[in-house]
């Protein structure tokens, strides 16, 4: 139970609950001490909700890196997971499937990190996927493309201060897509483009929006009023 690195050389999707914190209890995988590691090698997969439900949660400073992350993988299935609080880590060297064809649920909070190449939610026809980054310090990274909807559902909520970065950006391929980015410090910063197809992007209470460009200015709505602090949408529409 001491610090240190665990070696799994194979991954996989489960129907199970896999618990990485201080714990002891009937849910708890492989318990170790704070700032221990586990790392999925020979590019494993990690994931949970294979053709049932199952779930993952990372906290207390643990770090968890795998090679492709999913969260619901079959229709019918749901996964969910949970990083919390501060230096907690889901590191994926591939793509994050939040719903792949099943339901997924991805929860970033208390200052906690998760980072990978492209990231989905809802992306295979009849998935949901849904990530709320939320609290100072907890970061979603994205080194590609983030869709919010990609032949599914999909619903991005950064809020109180949570941030989500991306090289582009897109809401609602083939399907629908919803991103609201809300409260003073949270943001989504996007390197390239960001694209609005049939979704709804919504800035509000002091969130930002940034990228370089912009498609589809129509489906971006930016109350401001007087209860409300203002929002910022930075970037130009392409011509």
């Amino acid at each position: 139970h001491g610090n240190g690195t665990i070696s799994v050389q194979m991954g996989g999707v489960l129907d199970a609950d896999l618990v990485f914190d201080a714990a002891h209890g009937p849910t708890q995988a492989l318990p170790f001490g704070s700032g221990g590691t586990l790392r999925f090698i020979a590019g494993g997969e990690l994931g949970v909700g294979y053709k049932r439900s199952g779930s993952l949660r990372i906290a207390d400073g643990r770090s968890v890196s795998s090679g492709r992350g999913t969260l619901g993988y079959w229709s019918g299935s749901t996964g969910t997971a949970t990083i919390t609080g501060t230096a907690s880590k889901w590191t994926n060297s591939g793509d994050l499937w939040v719903g792949y064809f099943g339901n997924g649920m991805l929860n970033v909070e208390n200052g906690a990190q998760v980072s990978n190449r492209y990231g989905s939610l809802g992306g295979g026809a009849g998935s949901t996927g849904t990530a709320i980054i939320t609290g100072a310090g907890s970061k979603w990274t994205n080194s590609g493309n983030l869709f919010v909807g990609y032949d599914g559902s999909g619903v991005l909520r950064v809020e109180a201060g949570g941030q989500v970065s991306s090289s582009q950006g897109y809401l609602g391929v083939n399907s629908t897509g919803e991103a609201i980015i809300t409260g003073p410090g949270s943001k989504w910063t996007n390197f390239a483009d960001l694209r609005v197809y049939v979704g709804t992007l919504r800035i509000e209470d002091g969130g930002q929006v940034i990228s370089p460009t912009f498609a589809d200015f129509s489906k971006i709505e930016r109350p401001n009023d007087d209860s409300k602090r203002p929002a910022l949408l930075s970037g130009r529409k392409p011509v």
